[in-house]
């Protein structure tokens, strides 16, 4: 195993970003942070465990977890990367009377403001940070408002086991008969509690977790073409049509923003 390696940090005085890298198979285990945060994911699968609370990651997923919460996070794949957002106390009593809640949401949910802060961490003029500022605060306005409706309770263990199944089968294919098999519930109800604990059907979870695995690859010099296939789509316009619906943007110029 190996630790995340740090790769751009930025203090806003209330509000200190930190992005992290994979570079193999992660396992960091349990800790609490002094300060409530928020984790973005930007690419890859992450799995953060606090207690009976097990939220399974992906691109532009976003985690809120109160300060001093335990926790501890998987990573499975080499190349992930995160963003972890810690926020003052007085910065979240703007928002929280109760600051007990975690809560998840989706870069869909959150109209793709993760996404957009995630671009604007890699912007140098002296607008960024205001920017950065003001999308932090429209995103943890909503996590907060999305709180009063989220479920009370931690998706089943065998909910999980479906997750793990489109985590181990996205680039050969699996259906969510196969998935729901694997976990020893009928496809209805799995495909009934993806939608009440992750808000999105299986198929709309198998394509973002293709997404996912593309986006490391898109920081190398692999082919697009070769992208597709190694991901799980049919061809490269498949892959464009999926990254386009996802991501608001196409690989191509995903990659051309990168360099």
């Amino acid at each position: 195993m190996t630790a995340l390696q740090t790769v751009q940090q930025i203090d806003l005085g209330d509000i200190r970003i930190r992005e992290v890298l994979a570079r193999g198979s992660t396992y960091v285990r349990e800790h609490a942070h002094p300060s409530a945060w928020l984790t973005i994911i930007r690419s890859g699968m992450i799995t953060d465990r606090a207690g009976d609370s097990v939220e399974v990651l992906q691109s532009g997923d976003v985690l809120f977890r109160p300060a001093g919460a335990m926790h501890e996070n998987t990573v499975a794949e080499h190349g992930s990367r995160g963003v972890v957002i810690e926020l003052s106390e007085g910065f979240v009593s703007l928002f929280l009377q109760s600051r007990s809640l975690s809560i998840r949401l989706s870069n869909e949910e959150l109209r793709g403001t993760p996404l957009e802060l995630i671009a604007q961490l890699s912007t140098a003029d002296a607008v960024a940070p205001l920017l950065i500022r003001a999308l932090i605060t429209e995103i943890l306005a909503r996590t907060v408002r999305a709180a009063a409706g989220a479920p009370s309770e931690p998706p089943p263990a065998w909910l999980l086991r479906v997750i793990e199944e489109i985590d181990a089968h996205y680039a050969g294919g699996v259906s969510l008969a196969q998935a729901a098999g694997s976990a020893g519930v009928s496809p209805v109800r799995a495909r009934h509690a993806l939608r009440r604990w992750y808000g999105r059907t299986f198929a709309e979870m198998l394509r973002e977790r293709r997404i996912s695995a593309a986006l490391a690859l898109l920081e190398s010099g692999v082919s697009l073409g070769r992208i597709a296939i190694e991901c799980g789509f049919y061809d490269q316009s498949h892959f464009t049509r999926a990254f386009e619906a996802v991501r608001g943007i196409s690989p191509h110029k995903y990659r051309s923003r990168l360099r």
